[in-house]
């Protein structure tokens, strides 16, 4: 530019009309000669965005897979918050690249210069976050909240009304604990798994504890279980003294702090104090919830008493149905049967799945009205059958002791095809069988044995109804049978003496 000037005076031009364009040309010079470079080199410039976009997509996998195998591990971790944070920033900076890319292949020539500097400032802008990536040679997740692990859970129906019910009583400060009431097989430990789970995602307590107890009641038991629940079962294991026990396990869930405590399957009164467990109050922050079929139970450990109700008509139609298969769902004429044999299991959704799961792929009706008619012989002898039906309640498991009915409906339906004509036509066989079921534990034990004696002479009869069908059909393999294999279930687990 002093070139420009002395020239300019040796001339004798005015100095005020130089010095405007030497300043402009001052100001314009660095600038257009960048936009010149942008413009003639392009193409090198998009091939450099082009490999950076690339290098950031492969390393954003590569941390993505990483973190899931980190969080498959069973220890309960979770994303480090600031691999989370990057892998967003990542997600969404390839697609403003993709943008990019697309403007400038779409770009006309006298917009070169513009596309290579967006080109430009969008590859420092994604090389400086390369810099920035987590170190794979580290850990991506790190240990959650030892709130527990996701119970596997199956599909509720029906049910949800209980479920809130529970759920804004575990919401509510002042409700310490919880009584979650009903008949067996109605639902409750299905509610309770959906309730665990979602305290787990929702995080307001720092541990979620499931202990079944079921009817064998043990105090060193329901001890050990606890504390294998925290995972620190061996710090109780050389202890043998229940009360010491009971101290140290105290000890162990007051460390834990806020926590729900589910007991699973309570059948009589539990002692917290005798077990180990503290009370639930304002101070602790914890709460207590069991299920069990006694009314009485949940009042007795003062409570706030829910009752899980059997399904309405409809909703164990719907639950029978979607589990039988097309097939049946799309028979007529067996729907009226159906029908029946869903009323006869009283809304009780774990009944209605095992007794469904037997008429799969069976879509005669003479067999199905067989059945009803045996379910129906059976649920008669049971022990309070009127009080149950005045409740809708006609197959209640805990006064079978063992699934009877189930079984039997299983003998009806594997006795199908070429078999049911002959072993339908020993009814009597089938309905001495059916009545020994349970009649058999009612007995004196000399009336028992006799009975047991009777009983096998008639399934003996229907082995041989077996042997029969076996010459009319010399290829069946008498051992893989379902027809005989159902017989021999019978007579192997339905009629021992007790």
């Amino acid at each position: 530019m002093p070139t420009i000037m002395a020239e300019a005076k040796e001339k004798g031009i005015a100095m005020e009309y130089v010095e405007p364009g030497v300043g402009i040309a001052n100001c314009l010079g660095p600038p257009v000669c960048k936009y010149l470079k942008y413009h003639r080199k392009l193409n090198d410039y998009v091939r450099n965005f082009g490999r950076i976009r690339d290098e950031l997509n492969c390393k954003m996998k590569d941390i993505e897979l990483q973190l899931k195998a980190e969080l498959l591990s069973p220890r309960g971790t979770i994303p480090k918050q600031g691999v989370e944070n990057w892998l967003k920033d990542a997600k969404e900076m390839i697609a403003e690249a993709q943008d990019v890319e697309n403007k400038v292949s779409n770009g006309r020539y006298l917009c070169r210069a513009w596309n290579g500097k967006l080109v430009d400032e969008k590859t420092r802008e994604m090389k400086e976050f390369l810099d920035k990536a987590p170190n794979a040679s580290e850990a991506l997740a790190m240990d959650g909240p030892s709130g527990g692990l996701p119970l596997p859970t199956s599909e509720l129906v029906g049910e949800e009304a209980a479920r809130k019910e529970i759920w804004a009583c575990l919401m509510q400060e002042e409700v310490k604990k919880i009584g979650v009431w009903g008949m067996g097989g109605v639902g409750k430990t299905t509610i309770m798994k959906h309730i665990h789970n979602d305290l787990l995602k929702e995080q307001r307590f720092e541990r979620v504890i499931w202990v079944t107890i079921s009817k064998e009641f043990n105090v060193m038991k329901v001890q050990d279980d606890t504390a294998s629940a925290l995972k620190l079962k061996e710090d109780l294991a050389m202890e043998g003294d229940k009360l010491r026990r009971a101290a140290i396990l105290s000890e162990m869930l007051k460390k834990v702090g806020k926590h729900v405590l589910i007991l699973d399957d309570v059948w009589d009164e539990v002692s917290l104090e005798e077990v180990g467990i503290p009370e639930p109050s304002d101070s602790n922050g914890c709460k207590l919830v069991l299920t069990t079929r006694s009314e009485h139970v949940c009042k007795y450990m003062g409570c706030m008493v829910i009752k899980v109700k059997s399904l309405s008509e409809q909703q164990a139609l719907t639950l029978f149905l979607s589990k039988v298969g097309p097939n049946i769902v799309q028979n007529q004429t067996l729907m009226p049967i159906l029908r029946l044999v869903v009323e006869e299991c009283a809304g009780l959704p774990l009944t209605i799945v095992v007794v469904a799961g037997t008429f799969k792929g069976e879509e005669d009706p003479l067999i199905g009205k067989n059945a009803l008619r045996e379910l129906k012989e059976r649920i008669e002898k049971v022990e309070g059958v009127e009080a149950k039906r005045q409740q809708k309640g006609s197959l209640n498991n805990e006064k079978r002791g063992t699934p009877e009915v189930t079984l039997l409906i299983i003998i009806l339906l594997q006795c199908r095809t070429s078999a049911a004509a002959y072993c339908l036509s020993n009814q009597h066989n089938l309905q001495l069988t059916s009545l020994s079921l349970n009649i058999t534990r009612k007995l004196p034990t000399e009336s028992s044995s006799r009975h047991y004696l009777r009983i096998s002479a008639s399934l003996q009869s229907l082995l041989k109804c077996d042997v029969a069908l076996q010459s009319m059909h010399p290829k069946r393999d008498r051992q893989t049978d379902p027809r005989a294999h159902g017989i021999r279930s019978a007579s192997l687990v339905g009629c021992q003496p007790s």
